[in-house]
């Protein structure tokens, strides 16, 4: 199948919406143009890359009084040419801008504003009547739609480069010396060309603004988090007790931390087999997530981690900072004491443990340990003998990145959820998925991600985002910004519900931009403060 390839400005058109049409050139509207044996797509030039740009002048607005927003273009077929419906469907490029600026006679690119759309639809070839003036044979959809304000004076820019060799079909209605239109022609071999000659357009266009959501920054967490705690044998000594356990549960992009319950499973297996600084792979019975996929192995270090990403040779701290990795008690085991272990459990074909037992630091300081592997992607620890004097890390990280070593583990453990030690991110998002802003309507938002403590939360709202944003660190909520300036809020949120915001139909807010953040509350403690911050959202009133 042949295939054309476009490249124009673009917009499409919301659901329900009622669109409007506009011909340019207005002359056009009732007269039929010329044909044009020159305007592709339709002329049998195998692959001849040909760049179309018409500049459309402001005066050919000069109807309008507000800003609009184009939902597609059509381009007119010859009149008196009858067509059926059309099996080609030419893969379109679109980019639409404007230009308040004098055009430049040498190039097209130079003559694209700084607002340049450019986007991918897929267009249509359509049924025509053959009457004079005929039917549009040629359409594209643009999603979302360009805005356009005629009343700053800018004109309306239109690009197509059309790629690809075009059906055998007859050209398109064109209007020579076309008033308030300029068009721009550049095809290899042939230079640019510069002349007033244009093809028939049709705008669909929505009357008003096009109304948007767009979601900015993280809050808390702006990098990738590890939940990994440095023990030292002087400044932080190991906590960790015979009969004390944490479990990291897989959410959005790192895992949740709190205490572990299960028991300690003595094993029965053979111990692995490790040679001088390697790391053992073994394979799991089932497919487990993980932040960064999935795996099916698990990559084993005797030292005392758990990578589920493959790694390098073991023996270095940093072996294992690029991949998702579990920390039971990574304290730099040497391989001639101990064992390890790795086994389904006797009783629940959806746990899998790796057991090291007797594992040495130092003088016979001997310390065993477990790690669960479960289906679902959770990991949980468990302690049955720790002894050790020296350093050593504990603990969860996404890895790619992400690896630091300044959480406290017991106090995570104890807490459920600590603020910007968490791997999570809190999530502010549209309740429904596509939902806008739209005048007269009501817009829902909604948390994603929650970490599992939270028990309270304020929606903020304001008409003007911080710039710079404000760290949050110094009142003790690390890692956390706040987006939002003088607040509007904030409003009470009962989580995870969702909070509808009413948008007003008054004229005065269109083209308006709400700035939205969640700030949630876990269990109290005085330091760090247990606030955590989301990501921000701008929301632009429009009434479309």
């Amino acid at each position: 199948m042949n295939r054309t390839l476009l490249l124009i400005s673009v917009l499409a058109v919301p659901d329900g919406a009622s669109s409007q049409q506009v011909t340019i050139p207005s002359a056009a509207v009732t007269v039929e143009g010329a044909s044009s044996a020159t305007i592709p797509p339709f002329q049998p030039i195998p692959w001849a890359p040909t760049r179309e740009m018409y500049v459309i002048e402001n005066a050919a607005f000069a109807s309008f009084s507000n800003t609009i927003s184009i939902t597609g273009i059509g381009l007119r077929a010859d009149g008196g040419f009858v067509t059926g419906p059309q099996s080609f469907s030419p893969l379109v490029f679109t980019t639409l801008s404007t230009s308040p600026t004098p055009l430049v006679q040498t190039s097209i690119d130079a003559n694209h504003g700084a607002d340049a759309r450019e986007f991918t639809a897929v267009g249509s070839l359509q049924a025509t009547s053959g009457s004079t003036p005929n039917d549009d044979l040629f359409h594209v959809t643009f999603d979302p739609p360009f805005v356009f304000d005629p009343t700053l004076g800018s004109r309306l820019l239109i690009e197509f480069d059309w790629l690809g060799q075009s059906p055998p079909v007859p050209v398109l209605d064109i209007v020579p010396n076309a008033a308030h239109v300029t068009r721009f022609r550049e095809h290899p071999g042939s230079g640019l060309v510069v002349d007033q000659d244009a093809p028939v357009i049709t705008l669909d266009y929505l009357p008003g603004g096009y109304a948007t959501v767009e979601a900015f920054g993280s809050g808390c967490g702006q990098h990738l988090r590890s939940l990994v705690e440095s023990f030292h044998a002087v400044s932080n000594p190991v906590d960790l007790q015979r009969g004390s356990g944490w479990r990291a549960t897989p959410m959005g992009t790192g895992y949740a931390v709190a205490a572990g319950s299960s028991a300690y499973v003595p094993p029965a297996s053979t111990p692995l087999a490790f040679a001088a600084g390697s790391v053992e792979q073994v394979a799991l019975p089932w497919v487990i997530p993980h932040p960064g996929g999935v795996t099916q192995s698990l990559w084993i270090d005797f030292a005392g981690s758990i990578a589920l990403e493959p790694i390098g040779p073991a023996g270095g701290r940093y072996t294992w900072a690029g991949a998702v990795t579990v920390f039971p008690l990574w304290a730099g085991f040497p391989l001639a004491h101990g064992t390890v272990h790795a086994e389904l459990d006797p009783t629940n074909a959806n746990r899998f443990h790796v057991t090291w037992v007797d594992a040495v630091q130092g003088l016979n300081h001997r310390n065993t340990f477990q790690a669960t592997i479960e289906r679902s992607g959770a990991i949980e620890v468990k302690y049955e003998a720790v002894d050790v004097p020296a350093d050593a890390i504990v603990g969860i990280t996404p890895g790619h990145g992400a690896l630091r070593l300044d959480a406290d583990l017991s106090l995570e453990v104890a807490r459920g959820w600590l603020p910007g030690s968490d791997t999570r991110r809190v999530e502010l998002v549209p309740a429904t998925p596509g939902a806008r802003p739209v005048m007269g309507s009501t817009f829902g938002l909604t948390t994603n991600a929650l970490p599992p403590a939270v028990h309270l939360g304020w929606l903020m709202l304001s008409f003007r985002r911080l710039d710079p944003v404000v760290d949050l660190t110094v009142i003790g909520m690390r890692d956390c910004r706040l987006y939002t300036g003088a607040t509007l809020g904030p409003l009470p949120l009962a989580l995870p519900s969702v909070t509808p915001l009413p948008i007003p139909t008054s004229a005065a807010f269109a083209g308006r931009t709400l700035y939205a953040q969640l700030a949630v509350v876990g269990f109290p403690t005085p330091n760090p403060l247990p606030i955590a911050t989301s990501n921000g959202l701008a929301m632009t009133i429009q009434p479309n």
